[in-house]
């Protein structure tokens, strides 16, 4: 039921469709800890344009520990990466995609982010 005068989300509930983060990587020579560079393809949705698609990034130090009611960073629109802070690690990550409607994918790619240079 819709009450007199509201509108029903755009895009029907519809979350973006988007394949999660692909990379969690840092190249530091110094001591921890260190930023992570987060890098994922755009989302795409049937009403929100990929340049106003939000991600939310959820940070956990153990692997699955992350709390989806509760993103750890939200990008601006339509970025397909985002430096962390620095972090030490272990560090995981997993980032989800939101439309402009508040409808967010539910993927669970995680990455661990790792430092190849250390």
């Amino acid at each position: 039921m819709v009450l007199s005068g509201a509108q029903p989300p755009s895009g029907g509930g519809t979350p973006p469709s988007f394949e999660g983060l692909q990379k969690a990587f840092a190249c530091s020579p110094i001591a921890r800890p260190w930023p992570f560079e987060l890098s994922w393809k755009a989302a795409t949705d049937n009403v929100t344009p990929s340049s106003q698609i939000v991600y939310d990034i959820f940070l956990s130090h153990t692997s699955g520990g992350e709390d989806f009611s509760h993103p750890t960073w939200t990008t601006a629109p339509g970025v397909t990466s985002f430096e962390t802070p620095p972090l030490n690690e272990p560090s995981y990550f997993v980032v989800r995609a939101r439309d402009q409607a508040g409808n967010e994918d539910q993927n669970t790619v995680e990455r661990v982010g790792e430092d190849p240079c250390e």
